[in-house]
């Protein structure tokens, strides 16, 4: 049995297995690419034309901003402020005159004032005066008290002078809402 070849024994038929270019993998790995480079196109599309929009609208903005700024929009809008401002303050100030009037009404007759502050921003009176008898001062209190536009009326300070006489200052607040209708209308 010599001579024999036993790796060949058998007869193999070798079949050569073809490699195909196109195979399924190649095929995913292509048809993935596409998907990928058409997601990467629409979102560089959509970009492009919403920032195409905003240039459209910021255009719109400056053109209308344009219309808006000037001197006589400059003009309208300080004379809108004046005219704004002016009736806020309308119904704040009581009228001096009137408070004057009303303040000559209620003083007693022994009672001196040497001193009237109004102060406008803040609503409050000072008065200041002279009496010769504590009984006035009280009674010169209780006639500011009954009157409307003189509210929370306090003693600030009192004094005996050299020559006898009792010096006070009184502090009041103007009751705004109540001094337009209260005092008297000059005419």
């Amino acid at each position: 049995m010599a001579g024999i070849n036993l790796s060949q024994s058998f007869g193999e038929k070798r079949t050569s297995s073809k490699q195909s270019l196109f195979d399924k993998g190649f095929m995913f790995v292509v048809v993935l690419a596409l998907i990928v480079a058409a997601i990467w196109g629409g979102i560089r599309w959509f970009l492009y034309s919403t920032d195409q929009k905003i240039a459209g609208l910021q255009g719109t903005i400056d053109s209308a901003n344009a219309d808006l700024l000037g001197e006589d929009v400059d003009r309208i809008v300080d004379r809108d402020t004046r005219l704004t401002n002016i009736s806020a303050a309308e119904g704040k100030d009581a009228d001096t005159a009137a408070l004057f009037s009303q303040l000559e009404r209620l003083t007693v007759p022994e009672v001196h004032l040497t001193l009237y502050e109004y102060d406008h921003e803040e609503g409050k009176v000072a008065v200041s005066g002279l009496t010769d008898n504590f009984k006035f001062l009280a009674q010169q209190i209780i006639s500011f008290k009954s009157e409307a536009p003189f509210g929370n009326i306090r003693v600030d300070k009192i004094v005996n002078t050299k020559d006898g006489k009792i010096a006070f200052t009184l502090m009041a607040d103007i009751k705004e809402e109540t001094a337009a209708s209260s005092l008297p209308t000059s005419n």
